[in-house]
């Protein structure tokens, strides 16, 4: 029974944590940076002029971080409900990770 009260008590306050409004903006500065390091690798390297697949890379990472922006926007103006909260995480997570992709391809990793 402790125990029981115990485990439901630690799963709210991480899921209060996870609530508030401070794993958002950090989230959003990382894939922020990320974007900014991946479009600049994108048209210097590995050679100037730059690979036209590249370039296709990074404009595909910038339509979707458009669209991650627009939701953030509108989450905070209050135009979108709570549930949408998870939506934005996991775009930005997506987004993180395909940053982290293109780098990866852009500067020769694995071969």
């Amino acid at each position: 029974m402790l125990s029981n009260l115990f485990v439901k008590r630690v799963f709210w306050s991480f899921a209060s944590f996870l609530s508030c409004d401070v794993l958002s903006p950090l989230m959003k500065e990382e894939e922020e940076v990320l974007r900014e390091v991946t479009l600049i690798s994108a048209f210097v390297f590995p050679q100037l002029p730059p690979k036209p697949l590249n370039i296709f890379f990074a404009v595909c990472i910038s339509l979707s971080s458009i669209t991650a922006c627009i939701l953030i926007y509108w989450y905070r103006q209050g135009d979108l409900e709570p549930k949408f909260r998870n939506l934005i995480y996991y775009i930005l997570f997506s987004l993180i990770m395909l940053c982290i992709c293109a780098n990866l391809y852009f500067h020769d990793v694995g071969k």
